[in-house]
């Protein structure tokens, strides 16, 4: 039911978002590194995390399945397998954001010892 042009506009949406938050974290974290050393990116994100804690216990709406009228229990494991096994959407979207989680990780993992590989005497500036 939604318009298919709203789903390219949210993702160059987020995109964009995701790029200026990159940049401004980016920012904040070099200045808590040359404040407080390689410790301080981590101290200040402390303070993230407890407004994130703090949003989200004043602002979540539960989200709880309807009950069963014959068992009394909400939906299960094996409910939702079910439910990714018939709707091929459902499992692309899983395959995709799994793939694009590995890919990040794989990238973050591996490309601190390839600087120090390439990088003459292994003096790479990892924000310190």
């Amino acid at each position: 039911g939604f318009n298919g042009k709203w789903l390219g506009q949210t993702f160059g949406l987020a995109y964009a978002g995701d790029s200026l938050v990159a940049i401004a974290a980016g920012q904040l974290a070099g200045a808590a590194a040359a404040a407080r050393g390689p410790t301080g990116p981590f101290e200040i994100s402390v303070v993230f995390l407890v407004a994130g804690a703090l949003v989200a216990m004043w602002q979540w709406k539960e989200n709880v399945a309807p009950v069963s009228d014959l068992t009394k229990e909400g939906p299960t494991i094996a409910d939702a397998w079910r439910v990714m096994l018939k709707d091929r959407k459902v499992m692309l979207v899983g395959a995709v954001q799994s793939l694009f989680e590995g890919a990040m990780y794989i990238f973050v993992l591996q490309w601190p010892p390839s600087m120090i590989a390439v990088v003459a005497n292994g003096a790479v500036p990892f924000g310190t």
